[in-house]
């Protein structure tokens, strides 16, 4: 394969790619988070009902008749609950937070009793651990919050077996061996 793209054409390519990615995160989370505060004032007050109520009976089938997954409207309603209703940030605060970051750290900072969310980290505490989890992948944020879950340790380790197929790829599962 020919290489028609100067190393420059290339750095330019990746740099608007990374721009517009950028926006995009921030534009999902902008319009989620508005649409979120809208649809919690739809369910909190019942308005659906309002509208139609043989049509919408409950806030799924309203969901629905949107196009919208409910299991995607459930999420943007909890970050928006956690984020914006409990711990007092702005939508516009958070639209420039990656979405995956988040998700990532909503069980961290929100527990939630008697269907309502409640703080469970001091507010600093929350943006602290925001501000370091911005600029890391989904992984390492991942791994940052495991870390902060259990604290300092001694890791300890498995080495995990398995035999692959070199044909089909199948994997069988041999055994857990403590290192």
């Amino acid at each position: 394969m020919e290489n028609k793209y100067s190393i420059k054409q290339v750095s330019t390519l990746d740099k608007e790619v990374r721009k517009l990615s950028s926006l995009y995160s921030e534009t999902r989370i902008k319009v989620g988070l508005s649409l979120a505060e809208r649809l919690y004032k739809i369910e909190q007050n019942k308005l659906y009902l309002r509208l139609d109520g043989k049509a919408y009976p409950n806030f799924n089938r309203y969901i629905q008749s949107l196009g919208q997954n409910y299991k995607s409207i459930r999420e943007l309603l909890g970050l928006y609950q956690t984020y914006v209703l409990v711990a007092g940030y702005s939508v516009k605060e958070l639209s420039e937070i990656p979405y995956h970051v988040l998700t990532i750290w909503k069980p961290y900072c929100f527990s939630k009793e008697n269907s309502r969310y409640k703080l469970i980290k001091s507010k600093r505490e929350v943006n602290n651990v925001i501000k370091s989890a911005v600029n890391l992948s989904l992984e390492d944020n991942k791994q940052l919050r495991r870390e902060n879950e259990v604290g300092e340790h001694k890791h300890e380790f498995y080495r995990i077996t398995y035999d692959i197929c070199e044909i089909c790829k199948l994997k069988e599962f041999h055994g857990k061996i403590r290192i």
